[in-house]
């Protein structure tokens, strides 16, 4: 999927959710569909003034209260509007999407897109809104808001939705299975992180294009986290694969590699 994102600034220019643990504990994803250009482009106008660049994030980390992120899969930016000249210029991977790729994946038997649920798995899948809160009274402000901005937009609709929730312990940053590597969310060369321990990752790791910058989840395992390692404080945002999750109309369920189906991430710029 594609993310959007604002930013000029050398390291701004980088999602904030693909650089960034921020103190969230709670949060949704809702995926959507675009049945009209014009209703889906004003969602994304309304929208992107809320969607802050990692050096936007870190500079008011303290102050803020919830972290939106909005990403595109190929089929989305088609419905948008995008013209077919610059879609030919996505790599094939991206134009293709996950479902289309399952046997490459390793998306098979139980984990075929045919058991998707949601709508998932479907060509109608164009964007989600990823929205990140510090606690549950500002989660619920939020899906509210959003809920009431896609109702005035015509044509756009969500096909089902994903709560999420951070699972302790809270001091240290971790995955839903209390693992502390960062494979499957790796650090991005000129963001000025430095790969945690365990990680497999040189100083000089993830490069990323000047258009893309693809993910893939993985299962390895590497140093497990305890309440007394805290190298690196505070709780684990709520992300794909670091969360508990329940399902929503349409029977969005976390998938069981612990990443949203069709999922690959690019950032523009």
């Amino acid at each position: 999927m594609l993310t959007a994102d604002q930013g000029l600034r050398p390291g701004a220019n980088v999602p904030a959710h693909r650089r960034l643990r921020t103190p969230a504990i709670t949060g949704r994803y809702e995926f959507l569909s675009f049945e009209d250009p014009t209703g889906g482009r004003a969602w994304l106008t309304e929208l992107l003034d809320r969607v802050q660049s990692a050096a936007d994030v870190q500079a008011t980390m303290d102050s803020s209260k919830r972290w939106v992120t909005l990403a595109f899969t190929w089929t989305g930016l088609r419905a948008l509007g995008v013209p077919e000249e610059s879609l030919a210029t996505f790599p094939d991977e991206f134009r293709q999407g996950m479902a289309a790729r399952a046997d490459i994946l390793g998306d098979t038997g139980a984990n075929h897109p045919d058991n998707w649920v949601g709508g998932l798995a479907d060509d109608d899948l164009h964007a989600i809104a990823i929205l990140f809160a510090r606690d549950e009274a500002e989660r619920r402000r939020c899906t509210s808001e959003h809920a009431k901005l896609v109702a005035r937009c015509h044509g756009v609709r969500v096909l089902s939705y994903l709560d999420l929730n951070a699972t302790p312990p809270f001091n240290c940053a971790h995955d839903h299975f209390g693992y502390r590597d960062r494979l499957s969310q790796p650090v991005i060369e000129g963001s000025g992180e430095e790969p945690t321990p365990g990680s497999g990752a040189s100083k000089n790791t993830s490069r990323c294009f000047a258009i893309t910058c693809v993910s893939t989840p993985t299962r390895r395992r590497s140093r497990s986290c305890s309440p007394r390692s805290s190298s690196a404080a505070g709780a684990s945002a709520p992300q794909a694969g670091g969360v508990s999750a329940s399902i929503g109309p349409g029977g969005t369920r976390e998938k069981p590699d612990g990443m949203p189906p069709r999922c690959t991430t690019a950032s523009p710029r």
